[in-house]
């Protein structure tokens, strides 16, 4: 990008709403502009390699997780501890649940939160925490999809297929 249009808002704003890697090309000054940024990561959060100075930036990774949860893995690792951050990412992608820190992945009450964000994130858990019956039925509650995840003799438990009715409101 020339040099003048590089320092362009307007044009810049264009340019990284329709490729967050245009981020590269801008003046310095935009870089450090929140909108600027926050636009170019909505398009692409790798693009945060070259705004460096917002990889540390809770607010904006909580905007961008608000869309696009896989952005977790280009921010700065101490967000790993972080279970807000962790909660907004797997709104949005169940796999950042095994980026988070063993801090978040081993707190019970950490896992039942998640689950009920996002019930996908039960196959990640430890097999042990696999059988527990009530992350199993928050879990099928949160996306009865996971029915199919789990072992024959737990899905057909009566307790499981009560869950399960409940869920889609059967009697």
């Amino acid at each position: 990008m020339h040099e003048y249009w590089s320092n362009d808002r307007e044009i810049v704003l264009a340019a990284v709403k329709s490729n967050g890697l245009a981020l590269e090309f801008v003046s310095d000054e935009l870089k450090n502009d929140e909108e600027v940024v926050l636009t170019a990561l909505l398009n692409n959060p790798s693009a945060i390699q070259f705004a460096t100075s917002f990889e540390q930036n809770r607010d904006v990774l909580l905007k961008v997780l608000k869309y696009k949860g896989f952005a977790l893995r280009f921010f700065d690792k101490k967000f790993l501890n972080d279970f807000e951050i962790i909660l907004e990412a797997v709104k949005t992608n169940s796999f950042c649940f095994t980026r988070a820190s063993a801090e978040i992945t081993q707190d019970y009450s950490c896992i039942k939160q998640v689950l009920r964000m996002n019930g996908e994130c039960f196959v990640y858990l430890s097999e042990e925490l696999q059988q527990d019956e009530e992350l199993i039925h928050i879990a099928l509650q949160s996306d009865p999809m996971i029915l199919k995840c789990l072992p024959k003799e737990i899905q057909e438990k009566k307790e499981t297929i009560q869950v399960i009715k409940h869920v889609y409101g059967i009697k």
